[in-house]
């Protein structure tokens, strides 16, 4: 898992359309875009991404698309359209790119230079609230 918080000077639903195109070409990775007012460490988002890819390998998962998968996790919920409105990006100002699966940096840098999206910010590597933060995202899927 690789992420950067980042901006662009592009409309959010034009980037959003090339998330899209960007996880369509194949890349080993998948790119998921978090709301960059969500205060989430590194080892939150890694906890995310690992849930997700356990439940697609169990064959357990909600959604076939790995970024929204991840996203679920993250939010807390077994619904997209509550993930999308808890965690995903709605900002072009600031949002947090991540390349959730097997991506490398390079992928994440490729996939920021197509959203013209620069980096704005740093993630905590850690933070207080983590283990409490990933015991709600494990429950948060048994209780809907």
């Amino acid at each position: 898992m690789i992420a950067a918080v980042c901006s662009s000077r592009l409309p959010m639903h034009e980037i959003l359309l090339l998330q899209k195109k960007f996880n369509s070409a194949g890349g080993k990775g998948r790119l998921a875009l978090v709301d960059g007012k969500m205060k989430v460490s590194k080892r939150v988002l890694a906890a995310a991404e690992k849930l997700a890819v356990d439940a697609s390998r169990a064959g357990v998962a909600i959604s076939d698309k790995m970024e929204m998968e991840f996203l679920l996790w993250l939010a807390q919920t077994a619904h997209v359209k509550n993930a999308i409105e808890k965690a995903g990006a709605k900002n072009s100002g600031k949002f947090i790119a991540v390349m959730v699966g097997e991506g490398k940096k390079e992928e994440l840098q490729e996939a920021m230079k197509a959203l013209k999206a620069k980096v704005s910010g740093t993630i905590a590597k850690t933070s207080p609230d983590d283990f409490e933060e990933i015991e709600k995202m494990a429950l948060g899927r048994i209780s809907g």
